[in-house]
């Protein structure tokens, strides 16, 4: 063989060379990236960690990289990836024109990342829960808006008292259309249960990256007791957050039931007949509805004034604590 041929088949042979050595190290980067994001899939389904953004490492990942859906998703999950820096993602491929030509480094689909170029990117995963099934996404080119509770202030006044929420968004996007809801729970032989109370959603439209903003809830309650205000801000694009906080309405202990008065009766409508019972020295209309109820706990006193509180009876001669089967 000719020296030239020689020369020709040895510069093929280095290429073949190089050119496994690429195809092993891009398996190699596709493998490395695959076990690290199904291993945050797993902790993003966590009860502690759903809602929130769980960061991965960023990586350079060379031209050819290519992750599918079907590598992540399992059954009973629903999966997908999202681009979402503009300077690295290309229009998403579903709703790319034919003609249109993109030079960013990261084609891309619900279903399929393809890697053009070489590229340096950040990954992180969420997943929340959508009627019992694990929603999860993959993000890659900045993290995702991200919800967040930083704290919040109980203001006790007379006789409503104020919440201030303090939200923030924590990531790199904007958070759009946030809303935060609030629970109200009462705890009854040392368990946390729900009150009857409602509270409208509140919302805000944009939150932008690192940006905050307070919420204001007013609450009355009715009865003594200890609470529990149950907060969770969030947004469709930004996962979500919760906090609480504990609080207690304390007993006046000058307030008195006035046991010695007759009731008062006073027509309701077709079924019923209100009975007012009567308070002195009470600070607020729920201390005289909590005497009353402590009295007879099996009868529901309504709030009506600080002086007054009342219960709904069938009958017009008998007492509510009768009707209840409290002897008088």
């Amino acid at each position: 063989m000719k020296p030239f041929e020689l020369l020709v088949w040895g510069i093929v042979a280095i290429l073949l060379i190089f050119g496994v050595i690429n195809l092993f190290n891009l398996f190699n980067f596709e493998e490395d990236i695959t076990q690290e994001i199904k291993t945050g899939l797993k902790l993003a389904q966590t009860n502690d960690l759903l809602g929130h953004t769980i960061k991965l490492k960023t990586r350079e990942l060379p031209k050819g990289t290519f992750l599918t859906k079907k590598t992540f998703e399992e059954e009973r999950t629903s999966f997908a990836f999202e681009c979402n820096n503009p300077k690295l993602c290309c229009i998403r491929l579903a709703e790319k024109d034919k003609n249109d030509i993109c030079i960013n480094p990261v084609d891309w689909d619900y279903d399929k990342v393809l890697f053009n170029n070489l590229v340096t990117i950040k990954n992180s995963v969420r997943c929340i829960i959508v009627e019992k099934v694990p929603v999860c996404r993959v993000y890659l080119g900045s993290y995702p808006a991200q919800a967040k509770v930083l704290d919040i202030e109980y203001n006790k006044g007379n006789p409503s008292s104020t919440m201030k929420i303090r939200v923030k968004n924590e990531g790199e996007t904007n958070l759009v259309n946030g809303e935060i809801e609030l629970v109200l729970q009462k705890k009854v032989e040392h368990e946390w249960k729900n009150t009857e109370n409602q509270f409208p959603l509140q919302q805000i439209s944009l939150l932008t990256p690192g940006q905050t903003h307070e919420f204001i809830f007013t609450i009355e309650i009715g009865t003594t007791g200890y609470y529990r205000a149950l907060y969770k801000f969030g947004s469709q694009n930004s996962g979500y957050d919760t906090n609480n906080f504990d609080f207690n309405i304390l007993t006046n202990e000058g307030c008195k039931a006035n046991t010695n008065e007759y009731p008062q009766t006073m027509y309701w409508d077709e079924n019923y007949n209100a009975e007012i019972r009567t308070c002195t020295n009470c600070n607020y209309a729920y201390e005289c509805a909590t005497v009353w109820q402590n009295i007879h706990p099996r009868v529901n006193y309504e709030i009506m004034t600080k002086e007054k509180t009342y219960c709904l009876k069938i009958s017009e001669e008998a007492t509510c604590s009768l009707e209840a089967g409290y002897d008088e």
